[in-house]
């Protein structure tokens, strides 16, 4: 099984790799010819492939970054260290993607994979850096995004597709085609995030289990916390929903209440009765993402 680094580990990685920059010499070989940046990244040891992504990242390359900087950026994509490929991901989208008319198919490519990555952090930078900053979207990296939508329920990163391609007239006609041609509850979750709105035939969908938990945050106000828990179950319960509500063990977020759905109708009508609700308004609306069901357990 491949070790997974957490994200705290990657951040520190290349923390490191960012400040060790100035400190560490320019790579040699034992016959102390000077070793290009581009021959650490395909063959050098993970310390001083980091230490070269910092370079690039921190523009103290020699030249530009173009394209021969590719067969570099393949290699460390593939590399077993997942902080070496999230940090190539963040680099492709950077020097290839961002503020480029004409895009280079072969980074492109690279991030369809790393977008695709058994780790977290580098699918996200892949997705966010790289996939999303494209001014033109082809039909396979629109799919991707919205694959990518549809199993990867992190906040920020349906946010940044959201803004990507919500309003592309494209997304909304393969979510359509998905809807019509298979019933997967999943592609009508996201049809409602990207769209903030409700499809076609979308009473075929709302009976359905969620594709995962739904879990909403509400604030209680001024009101003491055992008078609002029974008072908001009381009012939950008026509309079908008879789940346990959540209560943080902290004393300093004793003001706010959480519920988990389970079916789609459920978070259909939490939405409908309390996004703008006096008493109990909705303060958060997240997917309950692996992440999240570890806080919750801490909580």
């Amino acid at each position: 099984m491949k070790k997974i680094i957490p994200l705290c580990t990657l951040c520190t990685l290349f923390a490191i790799a960012l400040t060790s920059t100035a400190q560490l010499p320019a790579p040699t070989t034992p016959n102390t010819t000077t070793v290009s940046i581009k021959e650490m990244l395909i063959s050098g040891p993970p310390q001083l492939k980091m230490h070269s992504l910092a370079m690039i990242t921190q523009n103290q390359t020699p030249g530009a970054v173009d394209a021969s900087y590719l067969d570099a950026f393949e290699s460390c994509s593939t590399n077993t260290i997942a902080a070496i490929r999230s940090i190539t991901a963040r680099t492709l989208g950077q020097h290839f993607i961002q503020d480029q008319t004409h895009p280079h198919t072969r980074a492109i490519e690279l991030l369809l994979n790393l977008a695709q990555d058994s780790h977290a952090d580098v699918r996200f930078s892949a997705t966010a850096f790289g996939l999303c900053k494209l001014q033109f979207m082809t039909p396979e990296v629109l799919e991707t995004l919205i694959t990518i939508a549809t199993t990867d329920r992190r906040a920020s990163l349906l946010e940044t597709i959201q803004t990507a391609i919500a309003d592309l007239p494209e997304t909304k006609q393969y979510l359509e085609n998905k809807l019509q041609n298979q019933a997967d509850i999943a592609y009508y979750e996201i049809y409602r995030e990207l769209m903030d709105d409700e499809p076609l035939h979308a009473t075929a969908y709302q009976d359905l289990p969620s594709s995962r938990p739904r879990l909403f945050v509400f604030s209680t106000g001024n009101t003491d916390l055992p008078t609002a828990t029974t008072e908001l179950q009381r009012q939950l319960k008026q509309i079908g929903i008879d789940h346990n509500l959540i209560q943080s063990k902290d004393s300093q977020a004793n003001s706010m209440l959480m519920l988990k759905t389970f079916i789609t109708r459920e978070c259909i009508e939490v939405e409908k009765h309390f996004t703008h609700h006096d008493q109990f308004p909705i303060t958060q609306s997240l997917w309950v993402t692996p992440e999240i069901e570890v806080q919750l357990q801490n909580f």
